[in-house]
Order: structure tokens, then C-alpha cells, then sequence
């Protein structure tokens, strides 16, 4: 009765509208309605990400609602899939510039939403191994490793140590427009044809300063490095080993448990393999 009547005053596309929707898709996960549960999510999902973006924060926690469902359900590809998209949206946020008084709190809330998800792809990797989920573990820990402050400092420091002025102003350049994307991401109404725009202007002023600064080139492949791309560059009879701490999630419960360690081996010419320390 609450949604229709949101429906009724908001439209079904309100906010206000979706966050009643995700709410009432938990309650019935919650009692095992998982049939019910799941057009709520999906129908949530695909209008949070019509109207507010793929990255919206909110949008990424519905998103994360319904892996969780799809997990549940044994939809266990399906569940993966969403896994990956979802990390992806996660690291929209790694690399943006949050700027005034509300960008510390929502980096907080952006950083303790990606360390739920993480456990919880840890997890699934843990409880349905494959290949595909080892790989995905191996390469999120490497993407993140000591990443938010690095990146939290890199441009400021690239901008104040340079030399070259052609590169102060390249990073600046970045560092705004990044800012600017993230903002408009964030806007109450994202427009998507802007924020695409913007992600094209990010991507080309990035470019520019790849195409000036070495450190800043080493420092972008250093970031994007892969399970694949550490493997490749070990010598044959050489391992390397990764370790991160994790709260287990129980998907049958929908509860995290005490702290773990989990270790991802990676091997050349072998899949990563994942195990708890």
C-alpha cells in the first residue's frame, strides 16, 4: 500500500518510488520470497540505471541486492556477471574526484560498500569456484591494493612536483574534469548523453597526460594491472601471493561472518587460485 501510494504521488521512477521498491524486494528475501523478490530488483535496477546512472551509488546497491538474490537462487552465472558489472561501477568511484563538503562522506560510503561487496565476491568465489570467479578475485584485490590513497594523492602530488608546466596543466585538467564527471553522476537528474560526454573528455585529457608524463604512464599501468598481466611477467617456476582480509558472507543467511584471511595464489600457466589462510 505504501509503494502505490509513492507511485501514485512520485511516479514509478521517483527515488523516493526505487528505494521502496529495493526495500520491500529485501523483506521478501528476507522471509525467502525469492520469487517475489527478484522483478522487484530487476524492475528497481533498470530504472535506477535509466535515471540515475550505471555508477549511482544507489543504483550499485540495488545492483548488489540482486547478485546477492541471483546467488541465492543458484543463478550462479548470471550472478557473476552481475559480480563484474558491479565491481566495474566500483571503480568508476576509485577513480573519481569528489570534491566539496559532501565528497569525504561519500567516498566513506562508497569504500565500506565496496569492502560488503568484495566479502561477498570473495565468497562466492569461495563457495562456487570456477576459473571465472578465481580470475575476478585475483584481479580485485590487485586493483585495489593500497589504491584510494594513492589515488586520493597522486594528481595533487603530480601537479605540485612537476617540472614541466605542459604537465602541471595536463593534470589539472584531469583532476577537474574528473571532478566534474563525478559530480554529474551525482546530479539529482543525470543526464546521460552529458555524463557519457564527460567520460569521452576524461578519457581524452588522460590520454594527453600519459602522452607527457612517464610517471604518470607507469603509474596507469601499475593500476590497471591483471591476474593475467602479473602471471605473464612471473618467471616459469616463480608464484606470487596476495593476501586480504575478509568478512565471509553466508548468502543462505544474508549475514557476514568474523574476519578471515583469504590468500590468491597466481602461478604462470595456471587459473589463480583462491583459499582461505
Amino acid at each position: 500500500q505504501v509503494l502505490e501510494a509513492l507511485e501514485r504521488a512520485l511516479g514509478r521512477d521517483h527515488p523516493n518510488t526505487l528505494a521502496s521498491v529495493n526495500n520491500l524486494a529485501g523483506l521478501y528475501y528476507a522471509q525467502g520470497r525469492f520469487v517475489q523478490a527478484e522483478p522487484l530488483l530487476r524492475r528497481a535496477l533498470e530504472a535506477s540505471e535509466r535515471v540515475r546512472g550505471k555508477e549511482h551509488p544507489d543504483t550499485l546497491g540495488i545492483k548488489g541486492n540482486l547478485t546477492a538474490l541471483l546467488t541465492k537462487e543458484g543463478k550462479t552465472e548470471e550472478a557473476l556477471r552481475e559480480f563484474k558489472s558491479l565491481e566495474n561501477g566500483l571503480a568508476f568511484w576509485l577513480d573519481a574526484e569528489l570534491q566539496g563538503p559532501e565528497g569525504g562522506g561519500l567516498r566513506r560510503r562508497i569504500l565500506e560498500a565496496k569492502s560488503r561487496y568484495h566479502d561477498a565476491m570473495f565468497s562466492f568465489g569461495l563457495k562456487y569456484p570456477s576459473e571465472a570467479s578465481a580470475r575476478l578475485a585475483a584481479d580485485v584485490i590487485l586493483r585495489w591494493k593500497k589504491r584510494p590513497l594513492q589515488d586520493e594523492a597522486y594528481l595533487v602530488n603530480l601537479m605540485r612536483d612537476a617540472n614541466d608546466p605542459n604537465i602541471v596543466a595536463a593534470a589539472k585538467t584531469v583532476h577537474e574534469r574528473s571532478a566534474t564527471l563525478a559530480a554529474a553522476v551525482l546530479a539529482p537528474k543525470p543526464a546521460p548523453e552529458v555524463v557519457e560526454s564527460l567520460k569521452q573528455s576524461l578519457e581524452a585529457a588522460e590520454a594527453d597526460l600519459r602522452q607527457r608524463s612517464e610517471s604518470y604512464r607507469r603509474y596507469v599501468q601499475a593500476r590497471r594491472a591483471t591476474a593475467e598481466a602479473v602471471q605473464k611477467a612471473l618467471p616459469g617456476d616463480g608464484a606470487y601471493i596476495e593476501y586480504r582480509f575478509f568478512n565471509p558472507f553466508d548468502f543462505d543467511k544474508n549475514t557476514f561472518g568474523k574476519l578471515h584471511l583469504l590468500a590468491v595464489v597466481l602461478r604462470p600457466g595456471a587459473a589463480p587460485a583462491p583459499a582461505p589462510a
